[in-house]
């Protein structure tokens, strides 16, 4: 069977969810398609924290249920392996309920008219003389469509078929966190959100415990290659440490992109968003509240380029590349800073952490500015020579970076010059990072 609709959409979590919302509400015909039941919509094990921004996007599309919202903190503290603490930051964070979040996403959208296939995977694309024309379906059937929406996260089942397209796509194993987490049942001795860093435990990544009232969640992430990995064994030893108790009721092991986003979001009859256009927070790994972000950006975007389509034939990346300029210039730019930070910080070594994070504001706010501030601090208070020189190669990179993503090209004729530069910059940093 054949169906056919404006917009296909790949993956009910957040993004995709948010986006075929808005889409709807303009007019268009959607159809959002999900590997989960209805009821369980878009759900996939992640540690579920989020800033509290995050409920401004909920609230735009009638999500304000206290359900979806399991508990909130207002401060972070990090610590070492021996529980002394290193900082304590003031930020407003909320644990999110993914079964909830889906339960009650599936009920407004299927209000607004959204052709939910629950229970189904795209499999493939349809790709026809270099343009995507929809998908086809787990079940046979397909699905044509003008543009197809890949919010089908870190997967990227869709996303490889267009590699020889679009090489940018192909993901190197330095820019993968593996991640395993557990579901405890119980209270915890910790009663705020805490991280943990420990080069020889947990390299190139950190370890965190959510408490809950009933529920909480321990895990951590490392940088794939890591020889003797043992992600069991490793969080064994963290729960010992963070005097993590309670009943296991389910771990998760899964990987996600730690890097900036593909410099490129679109092709012909094709656009990522969320984690599958890797969106999220390069230094934090995934990010419910980056997906909404890119989400939000690529719906006011797309939404002008369908406006003015009047063919049944598939956006074009002409069309299409106003998503892009808009994404890099307001958010791109942020999350590129913040890839450098995380080369920087994968590079040092348990006392250099230690003393960078010492001289972390006391609040927080992931504003650019800021995040160029800790580096300028740093520079002008740190004395040894080894890791002065690190904060001042990352802190000129940072620069680079934000002029580089000003300058982002308003079409895709200038492209290839562009991401020449971006690569430079980045290749550059590494070397200079490894030595």
């Amino acid at each position: 069977m054949i169906t056919k609709c404006d917009v296909v959409i790949v993956g009910g979590g957040p993004s995709g969810g948010y986006i075929s919302y808005n889409l709807a509400n303009d007019g268009f015909k959607v159809c959002l398609v999900d590997s989960n039941p209805l009821d369980r919509l878009g759900f996939k094990a992640c540690g579920g924290i989020s800033s509290s921004y995050i409920l401004n996007y909920f609230k735009k599309i009638g999500l304000d249920n206290e359900e979806i919202i399991d508990y909130s903190f207002d401060n972070v503290d990090i610590v070492d392996t021996k529980l002394n603490r290193l900082a304590n930051i003031k930020v407003d964070l909320i644990h999110i309920n993914r079964r909830n979040l889906g339960k009650h996403l599936s009920t407004i959208l299927l209000d607004k008219g959204v052709n939910i296939l629950s229970n189904t995977r795209a499999v493939r694309l349809i790709v026809k003389e270099d343009e995507v024309h929809g998908v086809k379906l787990s079940n046979g059937d397909e699905i044509e469509s003008i543009l197809v929406i890949d919010a089908s996260g870190f997967n990227g089942l869709l996303r490889q078929q267009m590699i020889k397209y679009v090489p940018f796509w192909n993901i190197s194993r330095d820019d993968l966190i593996i991640a395993i987490m557990e579901q405890l049942q119980g209270p915890q001795p910790f009663k705020t959100f805490t991280l943990t860093i420990d080069r020889g435990l947990i390299p190139g990544g950190y370890g965190w415990l959510t408490p809950g009232k009933n529920n909480s969640t321990v895990g951590l992430g490392i940088k794939l290659g890591i020889k003797h990995l043992s992600l069991r064994y490793r969080l064994s030893l963290l729960k010992r440490i963070m005097l993590a108790q309670g009943e296991n009721k389910g771990a998760f092991i899964g990987l996600i992109y730690a890097r900036r986003p593909f410099p490129t979001l679109v092709y012909n009859g094709y656009a990522l968003v969320g984690e599958a256009g890797s969106q999220g927070n390069p230094l934090f790994g995934g990010g419910i509240l980056g997906a909404l972000i890119g989400s939000d950006i690529a719906f006011k975007a797309i939404r002008k380029s369908l406006e003015s389509h009047s063919s049944e034939k598939p956006l074009l990346i002409d069309s299409l590349w106003r998503y892009n300029f808009e994404f890099m210039h307001r958010r791109g730019k942020f999350l590129a800073t913040l890839d450098a930070l995380r080369m920087f910080a994968q590079s040092l070594t348990d006392e250099e952490m230690k003393e960078f994070i010492s001289y972390l504001p006391s609040k927080l706010t992931f504003d650019l500015k800021d995040i160029v501030k800790i580096s300028v601090k740093a520079i002008k208070m740190i004395s040894r020579s080894r890791i002065f020189w690190r904060i001042f190669d990352m802190y000129r990179a940072s620069l680079e970076i934000q002029r580089l993503y000003s300058k982002y090209p308003k079409r895709p004729q200038d492209f290839q010059e562009w991401v020449s530069k971006d690569l430079e910059i980045f290749e550059s940093l590494k070397k200079k990072l490894m030595k």
